[in-house]
């Protein structure tokens, strides 16, 4: 049984599975439910901290650095679910939502879970930030991976911050997800890409990357991108891509729908575990590729697989 269907099958008691989002920090795609109320200006060529530039296919050394970010996300959130979220007893929420952050270098991070609290009778709130209340921080170190501290918090999500905006883009990709992926159980990464914005006058807008894993692998991993966020409007979504079908993300070969691998195939390749040395990526047009487990590194096809021992890889 793996991790989060233990954590599914605890909180199933509670009532919270009918949310959109669950207590286990997974989103699951439903078939049917009522998800229907969901609803910085960059002037500078230095991005922000927490802002990145949009990965382009062909660029391979970007990819692989990509797709270690996105493998240290996803070690920092099941590490936070470990030793954090089941240690913080009953939330008392309708639905708990995590947001994964990495510091640079890849070696620390955060993980804070928003929660929506159960309402003492009355209509449920929606899921939207102005309801939701930072409810736990849990500090962790990456290599070797432990939680430092955790932290019980308070207080509601400030309406023009950061978080509001994780939220709004994350509870509208879980939305697209929904539609695009009945019933499959998600892990939700997101980064934040800094793109030329089609508006007059402006020159920069953030977008939102949700990286979509599969929890338990026998689902697809997705791609989806999601407008910036404007005035508490459901910003809309830009692109919904399946990168490994079902099952496919934690096959040997990994397949991919894409003609190279993507940040993805770098993120299941590393999690098959440092031992595993080069993991081949069978690519959409049959081409077999492969991906550094240790590194993320990306080796063409007929170019040598990785040899030497073992060595730790951080984004």
């Amino acid at each position: 049984m793996t991790l989060a269907t233990r954590l599914a099958t605890r909180f199933a008691a509670l009532g919270v599975l009918s949310a959109l989002l669950t207590t286990t920090g997974c989103f699951r795609a439903q078939e049917h439910g009522d998800f229907e109320e969901i609803g910085l200006k960059m002037s500078s060529t230095e991005l922000p901290p927490g802002m990145y530039p949009p990965v382009s296919e062909n660029d391979l050394p970007a990819v692989s650095e990509r797709g270690r970010l996105v493998y240290a996300m996803e070690r920092a959130l099941k590490l936070a679910y470990e030793d954090a979220l089941f240690k913080a007893g009953d939330p008392h929420a309708l639905a708990v939502l995590p947001l994964v952050q990495i510091d640079p270098g890849g070696n620390s991070g955060e993980v804070v879970f928003i929660r929506w609290p159960t309402p003492p009778g009355g209509t449920p709130p929606p899921l939207t930030p102005e309801h939701g209340e930072r409810w736990l921080l849990a500090s962790l170190k990456l290599n070797p991976d432990v939680v430092l501290d955790v932290e019980l918090l308070k207080g509601k999500i400030e309406e023009k911050s950061h978080d509001a905006r994780r939220i709004t883009s994350l509870i509208t990709a879980a939305e697209a997800l929904r539609d695009k992926a009945p019933g499959a159980l998600f892990h939700l990464l997101d980064v934040y890409e800094v793109v030329p914005s089609e508006k007059k006058g402006k020159q920069n807008k953030t977008v939102a990357h949700v990286y979509a894993l599969s929890a338990d692998g026998d689902g697809p991993d997705l791609e989806v991108v999601v407008d910036e966020v404007v005035k508490k409007k459901t910003p809309a979504v830009l692109s919904v891509d399946e990168t490994h079908p079902t099952g496919k993300g934690v096959a040997d070969p990994i397949e991919t729908t894409a003609k190279t691998p993507g940040a993805l195939s770098v993120t299941r390749a590393m999690l098959k575990g440092p031992e595993r040395g080069g993991v081949t990526v069978l690519t959409a047009d049959q081409q077999q590729w492969s991906v550094d487990a240790r590194t993320g590194e990306i080796n063409r096809p007929g170019e040598a697989k990785p040899q030497g021992e073992a060595q730790g890889a951080t984004p």
